[in-house]
């Protein structure tokens, strides 16, 4: 019995109940989520994704003095997890003192996504962050598949080589890193393998479909996969799942696959009220998905995190989330955050499934 991923279930179950509850009463907060995009930039050149396209101005990112200004809210104070991503995180020069001020004034899980390019950078990184007394909790890496899928849908060659370079260096740091892949036409066939070097590297492992979204500058995007290579898709995830015991998780991963392959509506969303996302330019969102100004909350550059929250901005951006005018959605990181805070729903598309089999309605 592994004793760790037990402790951790159990508190990420019983933020969810929270949130369940919260949620039914219309309270909004305390934050579960918070991303904070640190910088636009990037250094891959993914065929899913278009940011490495926009070449930001870097005088616009966000800065340590706004960092600082968010980690001194009320609200901070009170988040569970903090997702430090971008564009590329390790691109930033300074990214040991917003890790510094990240882990000052919040117990909060503290992750970092990266495409493990920069393995050097990301070692002297956490070694200087260790020196500090302040945390990286988590690094999820990107991986895309086997070498030579891997450089082809990233677009780097010997991308795949650096990912592991910085896999396995992260492990003999003792930092707890992980897989996110991205199920594409190019490497659907792959999940069990994929699944395979994760147990071999000891990491987890999660696994979710390609998506559109503003954040992904790819909305425009035409990619997708065809009937018969989804149902692939979802008899190798079942097959990878029945070899570990995350139950209520993966069943929740497994629902939201399901019903995205099928163009359906997952669940109601609670994007804004629990989490929320932090551009690399300081505008705050409900999410990651719909952060294209328009539904901004407000921008930390000019106005206190606190004072967004609780923002005229802030309510009508609630509104429009929670009447479903941005569904159907499947950005992973939101709408399966919001499936898991509907137990019946997801316990009784397990039972269903262990009972009668196959995929369901």
């Amino acid at each position: 019995m592994n004793i760790p991923h037990l402790r951790k279930g159990g508190r990420l179950l019983a933020g969810y109940m929270q949130a369940y509850v919260n949620n039914k009463l219309g309270i909004v907060g305390p934050m579960q989520r918070l991303a904070i995009s640190v910088t636009g930039r990037c250094n891959s050149r993914c065929i899913t994704c278009n940011i490495w396209r926009t070449r930001p101005d870097t005088a616009r990112e966000i800065g340590l003095e706004e960092i600082g200004m968010i980690t001194h809210s009320r609200l901070y104070r009170r988040t569970g997890s903090v997702v430090v991503t971008g564009g590329e995180p390790f691109l930033r020069s300074d990214l040991a003192d917003i890790m510094e001020m990240l882990s000052s004034n919040s117990g909060a899980e503290i992750s970092v996504v990266t495409n493990g390019l920069l393995p050097g950078r990301i070692f002297s990184l956490v070694e200087e962050t260790r020196r500090r007394g302040a945390r990286i909790d988590k690094v999820a890496l990107s991986l895309n598949g086997k070498p030579e899928t891997h450089d082809l849908t990233r677009g780097i060659k010997g991308g795949y080589d650096r990912l592991i370079e910085s896999a396995r260096g992260l492990k003999r740091l003792g930092v707890l890193a992980s897989f996110i892949y991205t199920i594409t036409v190019e490497n659907h066939e792959q999940l069990q393998w994929a699944y395979e070097l994760a147990e071999e590297l000891g990491m987890d492992i999660n696994f979710y479909p390609e998506t559109t979204s503003y954040r992904f500058d790819n909305t425009g995007s035409r990619r997708g996969l065809l009937d018969e290579q989804k149902l692939e898709v979802l008899r190798a995830m079942k097959a990878v799942f029945s070899r570990r015991k995350f139950y209520y998780f993966d069943d929740s991963t497994l629902y939201f696959v399901e019903r995205m392959f099928r163009g359906e509506q997952v669940s109601r969303c609670y994007a804004g009220l629990q989490s929320a996302y932090i551009d690399w330019r300081g505008e705050v969102f409900p999410c990651e998905a719909i952060s294209d100004g328009r539904l901004s909350m407000g921008n930390i550059k000019r106005k206190a995190l606190d004072e967004i929250w609780t923002s005229p901005e802030a309510r009508r951006t609630r509104v429009h989330v929670m009447k479903g005018k941005c569904q159907p959605c499947y950005l992973a990181c939101e709408v399966l955050g919001s499936l898991r805070k509907e137990p019946v729903k997801v316990l009784k598309y397990a039972l269903k499934r262990r009972i009668i089999g196959g995929n369901h309605g």
